[in-house]
């Protein structure tokens, strides 16, 4: 797994954490 595809995945929980729900 490349860096970018794991940086690509972190942000995207993130930001699926961040939303309330």
């Amino acid at each position: 797994m490349t860096a970018g595809v794991r940086r690509t995945m972190v942000r995207a929980f993130d930001r699926a954490a961040d939303r309330p729900g």
